[in-house]
């Protein structure tokens, strides 16, 4: 093992560029990122050999490459691996979900590359600045044939983190994970359209400029102090109010499902990113402030043709 390609110059990637000297000594270690502002920062860092201004120089010669970009950008970039990187390299990745991944690893990667899945699991969402791996879990997601050695190297790189290495298996673990990082954004989501797409949203936005408070502090005498036994207690008319709007919230989640199950069947993805990004945007705007702003429904950001035009786009400009 000599040489270490970190392909994704994010903080998750620069501290596996930390923890691979310390788990490979002597290896040189070097990194791509088609973004120039992170891979400028990771310059500055000092943590890195080399960053490469192209994904091929990146991989040359590489023994370990570890793949640190985003769900939607992990497709384009195992299958450029595969035909760049050697073949008899080990590769791993960081996305948040197993399965696609591991599926996409098996399309496009030789079978004389051993994969190993990764997901570092953080106790605060890694931003711009650094972050701290240590006591963090990392998941391990490996297949049937994946070689014992790749499974050795990817374990001495989790635990030069100081993370703690957890095996899981693929639908598992990506079940788990769902369950406690998407569930909520969906219901967000759903929530938000039941109101958006109400007859009276325009006589909300009265209320304030934010109506669903988003990014702001919470005071004593908003709503959401209230327990379910004091909304009981406020009447039948604010009783079927609550009841009413309980109502739509079923029905979006009710649509949210149907649209998941139909994108499942044509292998569509769901980019749930884009989904509270486009909320926050819409929730920011007042009607009658200015030119109507694009609104997909949650049908359509999970499904609709916006959605994939958006992930082609971002492909094109993306793809290593």
């Amino acid at each position: 093992m000599t040489d270490v390609a970190i392909i994704g110059l994010g903080p998750v990637g620069l501290s596996l560029a930390q923890a691979a000297k310390k788990a490979l000594p002597g290896a040189e270690v070097v990194g791509f990122d088609p973004d120039r502002e992170r891979a400028q920062r990771a310059r500055d860092s000092g943590i890195l050999d080399a960053v490469k201004d192209r994904l091929a120089p990146a991989l040359e010669g590489a023994s370990l490459v570890v793949l640190d970009v985003a769900l939607s950008e992990a497709e384009p970039a195992l299958e450029s691996i595969g035909k760049l990187a050697p073949p008899s390299c080990i590769v791993t990745d960081t996305c948040s979900l197993k399965r696609p991944v591991l599926d996409w690893a098996a399309m496009f990667l030789p079978p004389t590359m051993g994969f190993v899945g990764g997901h570092l699991v953080l106790d605060q969402s890694p931003g711009a600045g650094e972050i701290t791996t240590a006591g963090a879990t990392y998941c391990l997601v490996c297949g049937p044939d994946t070689p014992p050695e790749a499974i050795r190297v990817v374990v001495a790189l989790a635990s030069a983190a100081g993370a703690e290495p957890l095996f899981m298996n693929a639908d598992e673990h990506d079940s788990f994970v769902l369950a406690t990082s998407y569930l909520s954004q969906i219901a967000n989501a759903a929530a938000i359209d039941a109101v958006v797409r109400s007859p009276v949203w325009r006589d909300i936005q009265n209320l304030k400029a934010n109506a669903f408070n988003l990014g702001a502090a919470s005071s004593a005498s908003d709503v959401d102090q209230l327990s379910l036994g004091d909304i009981a207690t406020l009447g039948v008319d604010n009783l079927g109010s609550v009841i009413s709007w309980i109502d739509r919230l079923q029905h979006e989640l009710s649509s949210i499902k149907d649209s998941l199950v139909r994108g499942v069947e044509a292998g569509e993805m769901v980019d749930f990113d884009t989904i509270n990004q486009e909320r926050i945007e819409l929730l920011t705007q007042r009607s009658g402030s200015g030119p109507k702003p694009e609104r997909p429904g949650v049908r359509g950001l999970l499904l609709g043709e916006w959605l994939n035009d958006r992930a082609k786009q971002r492909r094109g400009a993306k793809r290593p």
